[in-house]
């Protein structure tokens, strides 16, 4: 009996020393996992509220805004020390549906990343292949059948001119030339699913670093050699238009 209890013993305690050598819980261990991104729409320091003339650009306009559309693509993470992860996605994002706001990139893996970069509007291999499907597909009003391409951007509504009277605004930017790369700094560990937020100011877009003024680009649609300045104007205010939020 003394033996058996003896034996019993030693089994205890070298199933004990098995279990303390035995390799860490794997929870210790970061984990790779989804990035969702959701982008918050807003006129200066105000929150998008549309069909409503209430907004002022740096010209001096009053401005409403009827129809925001916009499609993002080719999104990068930039991980510290220098790795990159690239998503092919183009989304479609419209300003009267929050929802199509935010969205999922797919699986990052785990780590910080410090920087993330996409682009306005659709790379070349994709702008003039005719119809497609998911967002790009032409039912979605982003496509030109004049002119085979998407449109990038597009923002319709309403001003008020130099001597008061309202008028109609078109902003319909497209075209190879319009294809716009941005890149903004950003605070992300991934360790896990995440969330993050960044914030699009439309006010942005027609105040910095260019100016522009209602009164002489009112309908600018990318189809002609006049609006190659307007373009230019657009792609760099652009760059500044965006920002990043927080992560959750």
């Amino acid at each position: 009996m003394n033996k058996y209890f003896t034996m019993l013993a030693v089994l205890t305690l070298l199933a004990s020393c098995d279990k303390d050598t035995a390799t860490p819980d794997n929870n210790n261990t970061p984990s790779n996992g989804n990035l969702n991104i959701s982008i918050q729409h807003t006129v200066g320091s105000e929150a998008l509220v549309m069909n409503d003339m209430r907004y002022t650009n740096a010209a001096g306009n009053l401005y409403s805004i009827n129809l925001l559309k916009y499609y993002i693509s080719n999104i990068t993470l930039h991980k510290k020390g220098g790795s990159n992860t690239a998503f092919s996605v183009y989304k479609l994002i419209d300003g009267a549906l929050p929802a199509t706001g935010t969205f999922s990139t797919g699986t990052l893996e785990a780590g910080s990343y410090d920087s993330i970069s996409f682009c306005i509007g659709i790379d070349p291999t994709r702008n003039h292949t005719g119809a497609q499907d998911g967002d790009l597909d032409v039912s979605k009003g982003m496509f030109w059948t004049w002119n085979t391409g998407y449109i990038f951007y597009k923002h319709e509504g309403q001003y008020k001119n130099t001597a008061g009277q309202t008028k109609s605004m078109i902003f319909h930017l497209g075209t190879d030339n319009a294809f716009t790369k941005i890149s903004i700094p950003v605070e992300l560990e991934i360790n896990g699913n995440k969330t993050m937020q960044l914030q699009l100011d439309v006010n942005s877009i027609y105040t910095s670093p260019q100016t522009i003024d209602f009164n002489v680009d009112n309908n600018r649609q990318s189809g002609s050699a006049a609006d190659a300045l307007w373009i230019s104007n657009m792609k760099s205010n652009f760059a500044d238009a965006f920002r990043f939020l927080k992560v959750e």
